[in-house]
């Protein structure tokens, strides 16, 4: 059939093996092992570590990664971020303390460790025996001397639209949506015919400089252009059944507490045909099920703001799974064509790989909440043991029945994330008319004060006009359903940022948390709250446990750095605002934080390039310039000081800039009377970057004088 093709099957196979210190990394088959035990760890991952191994040294470019690890495919940058955040948490630092996979920032990365490379032969007695009748029953063929290699069947049974594994029943497949601009698939696309993970290949393997790639999670077997696919041999067939059998029975073995709450992570659900995505709609699914499945108390679901980190059609289930720490993940694709809506569902076990449950839907439209209903009801089921009455109720509740005001909800959910003025005036936009489509929706009238806050928080609003719109949004939103967590989470907000009343934003918090115990916002905020009453310790701890049940959300991160940071852990707060710029390299309120860090530990020159990158990305609002003056004032530049101050101080007339910061910086330039007029007009200003009057250095020419000491009292720091 191949005649020139057919190779004689080698009783020796050769491995290819990259060593430093403890560790080891099997090329020809993907594999990381740390004193000889493997470590799981998905593909594109090792293939990642590979590529930096291979210009060990040196600096590699994002742009380099990307061409190395996905040389023919365009992909979503926060694969490569995923991907080299799971290495440095895996391979950790050398011995003298120095990261292995080491950022710098703004060039590239860099592998540091030393590596050596040997090539082992090993000979496998039992592949020999199994191949030897077959090597008797073609003694007549002509033969040419080749090596074969088998690579790890990391993919497993593939489906239509993703991977899945031998151990799980048959899920049936939804057929996606023909139209006039044929979004199928093209028929003369050809799939090889080949055992489940054996593949062939000579050239390819032995230089893995050559190549990025050996296998590739997003789709079918990938092939090297200098590798040829060859028939398999029986025996090869053979132990692949054997291997699966085994894999089959280890993969049914539940080892997870049953007592515990199940972690879980919805992922932003997949396009069914890539040519006609709706993003909103991919994200908004998910974040329905986020919320629905977040009622139980036996399931810890990370939030939207985590796994929108995975968005896009070549996302790889599993890897997402255990970047987020949880016990599996839901993968779904969809299609909305006309009014139609398609659903491919399955819940997969990360630790294994195998699906737990999965389910094909195909409904009207207009019935996408009974879809909604029916997810979350399984997956409950698959990974509860009992569900209560009042559970499933909680399950199945519906804040509207009405898709325009629906999709008009996720479409300001997609806004808010984003965290910039634009985004935030757009979500507000979207949720009032959500709110107008059903007046009594009482999720987008709590999220709408979300935006409100956020948006008085991040300096693009003076308080005195967004947190009372957010306090009477929250207050509709209970009155519509006194049961909802997120309308009195907008209230202790508003008693803690606007009221300044530590109390009474105490008891909310806690209430919240007592009703959503597993709300990562409710912790940061309580943790926010026990920073400003100098609860340190308690407030560190808080945080911690935000980031725990949130562990990609990059705002997390950095207001973890900043509480890190009010407990005098300097470098730790580095380091967390350091993290979060690793999720989203680009925001603002990340090289905010980190500026801070570096301004407290002198590091002016790092400090102001912080601060110039955050009002680059955020210039409408005025906390980037209020530290960019205070690097001039350590730096001994007075005249860029005042000019920005100034500047400042003429943008209130269309712009927020609290008062008492003003202050604070003419009092660093030695303007007393400015300075104490300035805060004596503040205290009628409802600020919520309430610089700390009585501790700030700025203010030390003060202290002596009896209007500043009258100011101190006023604002009850006067003991």
């Amino acid at each position: 059939m191949f005649p020139s093709l057919f190779l004689s099957l080698a009783k020796v196979i050769e491995h290819k093996i990259y060593e430093f210190d403890d560790f080891r990394i099997d090329v020809a088959h993907l594999m990381l092992y740390h004193r000889g035990t493997e470590i799981a760890m998905v593909p594109k991952a090792v293939e990642t570590l590979l590529a930096l191994i291979q210009r060990r040294g040196k600096i590699v470019s994002k742009d380099e990664l990307l061409a190395a690890v996905w040389p023919d495919t365009v992909v979503e940058e926060s694969n490569l971020f995923l991907y080299l955040s799971h290495l440095r948490k895996t391979l950790g630092t050398q011995p003298d303390g120095k990261p292995y996979v080491e950022t710098l920032r703004r060039r590239g990365y860099r592998f540091n460790g030393d590596v050596h490379l040997v090539e082992e032969e090993i000979e496998d007695r039992h592949y020999a025996g199994v191949i030897e009748n077959h090597e008797q029953n073609r003694a007549n063929l002509p033969s040419q001397s080749g090596r074969i290699y088998l690579v790890k069947d990391w993919e497993r049974n593939k489906t239509e639209f993703g991977t899945n594994s031998s151990a799980s029943s048959a899920l049936p497949a939804v057929e996606p949506f023909e139209s006039s601009t044929d979004l199928t698939p093209a028929k003369n696309e050809s799939v090889a015919s080949i055992s489940p993970g054996v593949e062939v290949s000579q050239g390819a393997l032995e230089h893995p400089e050559s190549t990025g790639l050996v296998s590739d999670t997003t789709g079918g077997l990938r092939h090297s252009k200098r590798g040829y696919v060859l028939p398999v041999s029986l025996g090869a067939i053979l132990i692949a059944a054997v291997f699966a059998g085994s894999f089959y029975w280890r993969s049914q073995r539940v080892t997870t507490n049953a007592g515990a709450p199940k972690t879980i992570a919805i992922l932003p659900f997949r396009p069914l045909v890539a040519a006609d995505r709706n993003e909103i709609l991919e994200l908004g699914m998910a974040d329905a099920l986020v919320t629905r499945l977040g009622n139980s108390s036996n399931l810890i679901v990370r939030p939207l703001s985590s796994v929108s980190h995975f968005q896009g059609p070549n996302q790889d289930p599993i890897s997402a799974g255990k970047a987020l720490e949880v016990e599996s993940v839901l993968e779904a694709y969809i299609q909305r064509f006309e009014d139609r809506i398609r659903v491919n569902a399955r819940l997969i076990r990360v630790a294994d790989g195998t699906t737990i449950w999965g389910e094909p839907f195909n409904e009207k439209y207009t019935d996408i909440f009974l879809v909604q209903d029916l997810i979350a009801t399984r997956i409950a089921s698959a990974l509860t043991t009992h569900l209560t009455s009042d559970e499933r109720t909680r399950l199945g509740k519906r804040y509207t029945s009405n898709t325009e005001a629906y999709d008009y909800y996720n479409r300001g959910r997609a806004n808010v994330l984003k965290i910039t003025e634009e985004g935030l005036r757009k979500a507000i936009g979207f949720f009032d008319q959500a709110i107008k489509t059903d007046p009594n929706y009482a999720l987008a009238y709590a999220h709408q004060a979300d935006a409100y806050k956020t948006f008085a928080m991040a300096g693009f609003a003076s308080p005195t006009e967004a947190f009372p719109q957010a306090l009477i949004l929250a207050q509709k939103a209970l009155e519509i359903d006194g049961s909802l967590a997120e309308g009195h989470l907008q209230v202790a907000w508003y008693d803690q940022a606007y009221l300044k009343d530590p109390l009474a934003a105490e008891t909310r918090f806690k209430r919240v948390i007592e009703m959503s115990p597993y709300d990562f916002q409710a912790h940061l905020g309580y943790a926010l709250l026990l920073s400003g009453t100098n609860r340190h310790e308690q407030a560190v701890a808080e945080a911690r446990r935000a980031r725990e049940l949130s562990p990609m959300t990059p705002l997390v991160f950095a207001l973890e750095s900043q509480i890190l940071l009010a407990a005098g852990q300097q470098e730790q707060a580095i380091l967390q605002a350091k993290k979060a710029l690793d999720f989203e390299p680009n925001f603002w309120v990340a090289h905010l934080h980190l500026g801070r860090a570096y301004l407290r530990q002198r590091r002016n020159d790092d400090a102001l390039a912080e601060f110039e990158k955050a009002n680059q990305l955020a210039p409408e609002s005025y906390v980037p310039q209020m530290g960019l003056a205070r690097v001039f004032l350590l730096k001994g530049d007075h005249k860029k000081a005042d000019e920005i101050v100034r500047e400042l101080e003429h943008r209130r007339s269309e712009r927020f800039v609290p008062l008492n910061n003003l202050a604070a910086i003419y009092s660093g330039l030695g303007d007393k009377d400015k300075a104490l007029d300035l805060l004596e007009k503040s205290l009628d200003e409802r600020a919520i970057h309430r610089i700390n009057v009585k501790t700030d250095p700025l203010f030390d020419n003060l202290r002596s004088e009896p209007r500043f000491n009258e100011i101190l009292r006023r604002m009850n720091l006067d003991n």
